[in-house]
C-alpha cells in the first residue's frame, strides 16, 4: 500500500468575486488553488486571462 500527498504543504484555496462596475448584480465567482503566498493582483491578472 502507498500513500499519496494529494494536496502540498501550505497551499490554500480562495474565492475571487469580479463585480460588473456599471451593474453590481452582475459577478463572476472563481476559485482558485494555490501557494499560501500567491497575492491577489496575482490571482487577478490571471483570472484576467480567461
Amino acid at each position: 500500500m502507498r500513500l499519496f500527498r494529494l494536496q502540498e504543504p501550505l497551499w490554500d484555496h480562495w474565492l475571487l468575486i469580479r463585480c460588473d462596475r456599471k451593474d453590481h448584480v452582475d459577478r463572476t465567482y472563481y476559485v482558485a488553488f494555490g501557494p499560501m503566498k500567491t497575492t491577489l493582483p496575482y490571482l487577478v491578472r490571471v483570472v484576467g486571462r480567461r
